[in-house]
């Protein structure tokens, strides 16, 4: 046997393809829906204090302080008026200016931190609240100026969009006074729903299509009218223009899915760079892009409907009206309102976090599969 001719060569291709196809299987089962499931998940489990702490301030904050905002200006109404309903219309607009201005500096602030803590997961980094609103401090014009752009831009699908909604009488501006039966409850859960559904295009443009719908349920069908009147043949038929508002949506949501993992994952965290990388993500990726973003969304929205939206509606619809006729007054209205702001918020900033989390290790997957390496992240 010592004298016999001894073939590394023979020996170590085997191995090395046998390398090379592990490889490849550990790479394709990291992009998956079920690899980045797990990971997102893992990441969310191992540094919840974090994450939940960030989701809480730029997820759910805001959206607390506008209400506790309306609620205080609602008793302080009643104290002078006797009335709670005689200045709802400017409480309404004080509470959405109030979430407005807290959002639009604690989302993108919230985001990338998140978005910092899963790509910096597994790295030879300290993980902490701190050092998270830190990188996402060092970037946050690029990141504000991304939110900007993804909302303007989704709003704009939203607003065609809601043509065809409208005419189909499932749109929220549709729903009034909620009734207490079978028919009414069902009928604004669906509603409800389908808006959950629809992209959130973040503050200050999510309060400015909340006040708009307000007003368009007071005005009935002036908004069909408003876009059939002033926007030429292409809005003669309501489902074209619903139809395009979708696809507007769909490709624009796909085009900037990656905007905050690109900026706190690349080197400088560029306003510019970082979009031009996002876009050709979503580009040269676009189907696998548009396929995890819709089944992240759809999860979310049935635990939504199911545990959040029916839940709350049947609340309104039954638990309200009737502590209103056993208290003899109206103040179970603010209150409710503020009770079911404050858990629905908590509940769904988790969903948010998920969603953050799940783009960012879809990000660092899709880099990983194009040769580029793991992506950089911010100095802290």
């Amino acid at each position: 046997m010592a004298g016999r001719p001894l073939d590394i060569a023979g020996q170590v291709a085997p191995v090395e393809h046998e390398m090379r196809s592990l490889a490849g299987r550990r790479e394709r089962a990291a992009g998956s829906v079920a690899g980045l499931w797990g990971e997102s998940l893992a990441i969310l489990s191992a540094h919840s204090g974090p994450i939940l702490a960030l989701a809480l301030f730029g997820f759910a904050g805001a959206g607390i302080v506008g209400q506790l905002v309306n609620t205080v200006l609602t008793f302080d109404s009643y104290a002078r008026t006797g009335s709670f309903f005689s200045s709802f219309f400017s409480h309404l607009q004080a509470q959405y200016l109030a979430h407005a201005v807290c959002g639009a500096f604690t989302l993108a602030l919230a985001r990338g931190g998140v978005t910092w803590i899963a790509l910096n997961h597994g790295a030879r980094r300290r993980i902490s609240f701190v050092a998270a609103c830190r990188g996402a401090v060092e970037r946050w014009p690029a990141l504000l100026l991304a939110s900007a752009l993804y909302g303007a831009l989704i709003l704009a699908g939203i607003a065609a969009l809601t043509v065809w909604l409208r005419e189909l009488r499932v749109d929220p501006s549709n729903l009034g006074r909620i009734s207490f039966d079978v028919t009414g409850i069902s009928y604004a859960v669906t509603v409800r729903s389908i808006g959950a559904l629809i992209p959130d295009p973040g503050s200050p443009f999510s309060e400015l299509l909340n006040y708009a719908r307000v007003l368009m349920r007071r005005s009935a069908s002036a908004y069909t009218w408003l876009a059939r009147q002033y926007g030429g043949g292409a809005t003669s038929s309501a489902w074209l223009v619903g139809f395009a508002g979708i696809v507007w949506i769909v490709v624009v949501d796909a085009l900037l899915r990656m905007r905050f993992a690109a900026i706190m994952g690349s080197a400088d965290g560029g306003f510019l760079r970082a979009m031009s990388e996002c876009v050709r993500i979503g580009v040269r990726r676009f189907g696998e892009v548009v396929t995890h973003a819709w089944l992240v969304r759809l999860a979310v929205f049935a635990l939504s409907a199911l545990f959040v939206i029916a839940p709350l509606t049947i609340a309104q619809g039954a638990l309200v009206a009737w502590l209103v006729r056993t208290a003899g007054a109206f103040w179970p209205y603010p209150v409710s309102q503020l009770v079911f702001v404050v858990g629905s918020s908590l509940v769904l900033m988790v969903f948010a976090a998920f969603a953050t989390v799940y783009d960012a290790r879809q990000y660092l997957a899709l880099r990983e599969q194009s040769g580029k390496g793991p992506a950089g992240s911010a100095k802290c």
